[in-house]
C-alpha cells in the first residue's frame, strides 16, 4: 500500500519565488559591500593601534582584523570619525 501526497502551489507562487530570489541576493551584494568597507576601516594598523593591549590583556590573544564583534555601535566604531563611521 502506498501513500501518495499531492501538492497544489498557488498560481501567483512563482512571484512568490521570484522575491525571495531578490531579497536573497540583495542580502549577499549588501553583505559583501559592508564586508569590504570593514576591512578598509578595521584593518590591522588600527585595531592595534587602539586596542592591542586592552585585547591582550583581557583575551590573552592576538587582536583580529575586520572588527567584529562590533557591528558599527560599539567599542571598535567609536574610534572611528564620522565620516569612516557613516
Amino acid at each position: 500500500m502506498s501513500t501518495h501526497i499531492q501538492i497544489t502551489l498557488p498560481d501567483q507562487y512563482p512571484y512568490v519565488l521570484t522575491v525571495t530570489c531578490a531579497i536573497t541576493f540583495h542580502c549577499l551584494i549588501v553583505g559583501f559591500g559592508a564586508g569590504s568597507k570593514r576591512r578598509t576601516l578595521f584593518n590591522s594598523e588600527f585595531m592595534n593601534k587602539h586596542f592591542e593591549n586592552q585585547h591582550l590583556k583581557e583575551m590573552k590573544e592576538k587582536i583580529p582584523s575586520g572588527g567584529y564583534p562590533d557591528c558599527g555601535n560599539g567599542v571598535y566604531s567609536d574610534k572611528l570619525s564620522y565620516k569612516d563611521w557613516f
